[in-house]
């Protein structure tokens, strides 16, 4: 845009134009502070989240190992509930085996039947 009387601005002109450029320049400063403010608040803000990241990673690991022990105590005592049973099982087969070798051998009127 070319004005008029060459490259002289006139004083009026002047005074209504500079304090308006003075007044966005001053904004404009305002906001890119305000811009940098929420930059670091930002940045605060993933720093923590990383060091959650990391925690709830670690917590994880730790689960799992917990989770390990736990099945393997499960498998070993299955196992060994599992003998208990099967020893017991056999014992009164074999008690119910012997009673029976008794039973067969009683005169009839000591018979439980």
């Amino acid at each position: 845009m070319e004005i008029k009387g060459g490259d002289k601005v006139s004083p009026e002109l002047k005074e209504l134009i500079l304090p308006e450029i003075e007044v966005l320049r001053q904004e404009v400063q305002d906001v890119r502070t305000e811009l940098r403010l929420t930059n670091q608040r930002l940045d605060n803000v993933n720093k923590r989240l990383d060091d959650i990241n990391l925690h709830l990673a670690d917590q994880s690991r730790r689960i799992d190992k917990t989770n390990k022990r736990i099945d393997m105590v499960r498998e070993e005592l299955t196992g060994r509930i599992d003998s208990v049973f099967c020893t017991s099982d056999v014992q009164v087969f074999y008690t119910y085996y012997q009673l029976q070798e008794v039973f067969c051998c009683l005169p009839e009127n000591l018979s439980p039947e």
